[in-house]
């Protein structure tokens, strides 16, 4: 997508309006939940320099017994553009080094840029369900990332990516289960580049208490691109290229249920490879259990 400006954003927010209103026409009845939060993240991604990335994204989510839909718009920004992208999965590394700049992009390397992000739609089937004892659940995840943020700004690729997984949740006992998930995901090149499609895998344990509950979980993303260009400490491309790495992370969510109504998630993570953020966090509120 290669339009900018105000229009972007009010047909972005005209198409999020219309598909909030579908969902709500096809499954009357449903369980409607609104999401708040915020994010942060910051990492070299084996540059010179600390990239920070934040976001505000809103969810709006409608669920029954056999489906649940989704939609997010965030708005986003990006300390030093051009080292990193985002992604429907979160940053991957473009460029190692000193800040460098895509093909596509035209605002100057290692610049700061904020606005909408793009808008991701997001779908979970329910196979099966928990129920007593230990009947595990399996649900088929299918979501669409609609480019609507400004690549020219670096704020994303300009292109848009699909995913399509397994999610798995395997009950332990009363109190702890197994959750496991799975997604291929599916990427349009910008100009310029040749994304990989890539399978994207977490798996981790969650413990169920009275009123909360704790997950641990480690997540696996291949990178976008074999191997990256290396920049000079000026942003000048050194003709040289680097063996890209995964992103590879540990996270740590609390989610608690307030007693008049709502749920609000305490998220922490940190990176285990030179391609991945140091750390992170996560602030959320949603009107109905997470």
């Amino acid at each position: 997508m290669r339009s900018h400006g105000p229009a972007r954003f009010i047909l972005a927010v005209a198409v999020v309006i219309g598909c909030a209103a579908a969902a709500c026409g096809a499954a009357s009845g449903a369980q409607v939940d609104l999401r708040f939060a915020i994010e942060h993240l910051e990492g070299e991604f084996d540059g010179f320099e600390k990239v920070k990335v934040s976001q505000i994204p809103i969810d709006l989510s409608f669920g029954g017994l056999s489906s649940r839909f989704s939609i997010r718009a965030s708005y986003l920004q990006i300390s030093r553009t051009g080292n990193v992208v985002m992604t429907a999965d979160g940053p991957a590394v473009i460029g190692v080094g000193g800040p460098g700049r895509p093909q596509y992009q035209t605002s100057a390397a290692g610049s700061s840029a904020s606005g909408l992000s793009d808008v991701l739609l997001q779908d979970e089937t329910f196979f099966l369900r928990t129920g007593k004892g230990k009947t595990p659940a399996l649900s088929l995840l299918l979501d669409y990332k609609w480019a609507v943020a400004d690549e020219q700004e670096g704020l994303g690729t300009g292109e848009y990516e699909w995913g399509a997984g397994l999610r798995y949740v395997q009950p332990l006992s009363v109190r702890w289960r197994l959750v496991a998930s799975a997604l291929r995901r599916f990427m349009k090149d910008p100009p310029g580049m040749i994304f990989q499609n890539r399978w994207i895998t977490s798996l981790g344990i969650e413990a169920l208490t009275t009123g909360s509950l704790i997950r641990i979980r480690l997540e696996h993303q291949p990178p976008i691109l074999d191997e990256v260009p290396v920049y000079d400490q000026m942003g000048v491309p050194t003709g040289m290229f680097q063996e890209s790495d995964d992103r590879l992370f540990g996270r740590f969510d609390w989610v608690t249920s307030k007693a008049g109504g709502g749920t609000f998630l305490l998220g922490l993570w940190g990176g285990l490879t030179d391609f991945t953020e140091e750390y992170g966090f996560a602030l959320s509120w949603s009107t109905t259990a997470q």
